[in-house]
């Protein structure tokens, strides 16, 4: 059992050490502009549902969508103070922080991770 384990073990430490992880190699961060695509208000609701005997409530709470799109990319938020900035301004750009991270396999990852609101 101990034989059967320990190849177990060793074989799933080889198959990580040979596909490796991917390293970040370059992270860039710059303000630009994106445009305010689309603005959904979910409100909160309760669903209920029957168990037996039993009935029992399921919370959904409020969301607040906004898509925010960049270099033809779309990036998704549920904040309610960008939404409530967002949904007067639809169409319109936003200021906008991006961060681009190169890694080692020639792959790259752009985010937004942050907002300009007036």
């Amino acid at each position: 059992m101990k034989k059967i384990i320990s190849c177990l073990i060793l074989s799933v430490f080889i198959g990580v050490m040979i596909t490796g992880c991917k390293t970040c190699i370059s992270s860039e961060t710059f303000k630009d502009e994106a445009v305010i695509s689309k603005t959904v208000y979910t409100p909160t609701r309760i669903a209920y549902i029957q168990t037996g005997k039993i009935t029992s409530p399921i919370i959904y709470t409020a969301s607040y969508d906004v898509t925010l799109s960049y270099d033809g990319m779309e990036y998704y938020f549920d904040n309610s103070s960008l939404y409530d900035y967002c949904k007067k301004h639809e169409g319109e750009s936003i200021q906008v922080d991006i961060s681009i991270d190169k890694f080692d396999d020639g792959t790259t990852r752009t985010d937004i991770v942050n907002w300009y609101i007036d």
